[in-house]
């Protein structure tokens, strides 16, 4: 389920902090041994490990598409994509490899693929401006207008622009809202202001303004604990002492809107997929999109097949699309 620390750290704080760049050296050691490791295991069941060096172009084009802003290689928790490039090049330049027989095996790779969810899964939740919307559990929110959101895998969070302010929601067992508003205010450091067991949109609720002493300063916030079927959900709007009184009203507003989802679009919303073609004749990528639409623009399609848009391809080879996955309007 969603868990957040006790001193309800924004997210991109532990970060600012300096505390995650202790950690980012496992992670591009662990990613430089896959890579050699990968290798070698590629080499010893008959694999052209010289294939890797395209995977790794790849990683390097998605990177330049999709961030304006590189970090250094030492400041990422994997390795610089050319840095990979360079290792793999010169493993494979130091490697006795066979003239022949060696296997790519790209047909069997992509049989695989086809059907295989692509980008996030819109039922594990998705954001429409700052409502967001969870067509499994089957509730919608309103996060502030205008914060920065991120559906992460232990919260869904909106911080203001300023970042001196979040709205979390989380789920928190299947406690009902009275005991689990209960437990909450009694943490350690916790002051208790006024509680309130009113329902939120015919739903079962319990709230409680807030300050609680942290090793950061004190916190001052709004917490509501609500039930949907037999699950209880936490919402939590939350700043520093000084700032608290500017969010005051936005708090209290945005935790009032959880709410029952009942829009049958949706509910209906289904992830997009990947689907394999076999081109019956040659043509441009450009003219395989005309012929077979995706619902990602052609610079994707041409960034996941390792193409670019102009680029002429072969009749009898295997081309990736992308189908379905359209949000409601």
């Amino acid at each position: 389920g969603f868990v957040l620390s006790e001193d309800f750290r924004e997210f991109g704080e532990l970060a600012s902090a300096g505390v995650g760049l202790l950690f980012l050296k496992f992670g591009r050691d662990d990613e430089n041994q896959s890579d050699e490791l990968g290798f070698r295991y590629a080499v010893q069941s008959g694999y052209d490990p010289r294939e890797m060096v395209r995977v790794f172009e790849t990683l390097e084009s998605v990177s330049a598409r999709e961030s304006t802003e590189r970090l250094p290689q030492w400041q990422s928790t994997h390795p610089d994509p050319q840095n990979r490039i360079a290792r793999t090049q010169s493993r494979i330049d130091t490697t006795e490899l066979p003239s022949s027989g060696l296997r790519v095996g790209r047909n069997d790779y992509l049989a695989r693929l086809d059907g295989m969810i692509f980008g996030t899964d819109p039922r594990k939740g998705y954001f429409q401006e700052e409502v967001f919307f969870h067509p499994e559990l089957k509730f919608r929110f309103v996060f502030p207008a205008g914060w920065k959101t991120r559906n992460g895998i232990s919260a869904v969070v909106a911080v203001s622009p300023k970042e001196d302010g979040a709205v979390e929601l989380t789920l928190a067992g299947e406690e009902e809202p009275a005991t689990a508003v209960r437990k909450f205010l009694t943490q350690e450091g916790m002051v208790v202001g006024a509680t309130s067991t009113d329902p939120i949109n015919g739903l079962a609720a319990a709230s409680a303004h807030f300050e609680m002493t942290t090793e950061r300063g004190r916190l001052v916030g709004w917490v509501t604990f609500v039930s949907l079927d037999s699950r209880t959900y936490r919402l939590l709007g939350h700043a520093a002492e000084v700032n608290e009184p500017r969010y005051r009203d936005t708090f209290r507003a945005s935790l009032k809107t959880f709410e029952r989802l009942t829009d049958s679009a949706a509910l209906a919303v289904t992830p997009a997929r990947l689907e394999m073609v076999v081109l019956d004749r040659g043509m441009t990528l450009e003219e395989f999109y005309r012929r077979y639409p995706s619902t990602v623009p052609v610079e994707k399609i041409a960034l996941i097949n390792g193409r670019a848009p102009g680029d002429r391809l072969k009749a009898g080879i295997t081309i990736k699309r992308v189908t379905g996955g359209e949000l409601p309007g």
